[in-house]
């Protein structure tokens, strides 16, 4: 007799198991098989020559880690096989997963003005964009100095640079450049550098 497997997987988006396989030994006194179980649920035949009463029980081995997911375990159903004649049951090995929450981090933004009489900065504002790789955000800085927040789901490793767009004119003022410091910012987990974006006038 024999018996036959078949691979479930629990907690994975359909399209992350795209071409995905599992490495299973069945194992049993004498003699032991590695069978390849695809994602799809397709039954794979063990042998089916073993001698009746034959214990077969079964491990997985490679093949178990899939990107974006923790792994939560492995499950046998049944745990072990006794070869009956003519018999093929099929094992159900059932893998479960969890999503694994991304790294994230993000960056906030600070107006300082130099050169400009306080009078003439009243509800003075300026758009900083903050600009990434698949991604950008207009920030609006007060020029009194307020800390204002950039977003705070940025995966870690983005490295975000800045421009200022308009805004940066002030009546009576030559307008002498824009500085960031730090130039860029490369995220980490968790973390909310300030930038501070200082503007200089005579």
């Amino acid at each position: 007799g024999g018996f036959s497997l078949k691979k479930v997987v629990e907690g994975v988006d359909e399209a992350d198991l795209d071409g995905k396989s599992f490495t299973v030994t069945a194992s049993w006194e004498g003699g032991s098989k590695e069978l390849i179980l695809d994602a799809d649920g397709s039954v794979v035949a063990g042998p089916q020559d073993l001698p009746v009463g034959t214990v077969v029980s079964f491990t997985e081995g490679s093949g178990t880690a899939i990107e974006g997911y923790v792994f939560g375990g492995v499950e046998f159903d049944p745990e072990s096989v006794t070869i009956t004649e003519d018999g093929n049951p099929v094992v159900t090995v059932t893998n479960t997963y969890t999503k694994e929450e991304p790294k994230v981090g993000g960056f906030s933004l600070k107006k300082v003005v130099e050169g400009v009489d306080e009078a003439d900065l009243d509800g003075k504002s300026f758009t900083v964009t903050a600009s990434w790789e698949g991604g950008s955000k207009e920030l609006i800085l007060d020029a009194d100095g307020s800390v204002v927040a950039g977003p705070q789901d940025l995966p870690v490793g983005t490295v975000v640079s800045f421009t200022e767009g308009s805004g940066t004119a002030i009546e009576g003022y030559v307008f002498g450049g824009v500085e960031f410091d730090p130039e860029s910012v490369i995220i980490t987990e968790d973390g909310n550098p300030v930038v501070t974006v200082t503007n200089t006038y005579t």
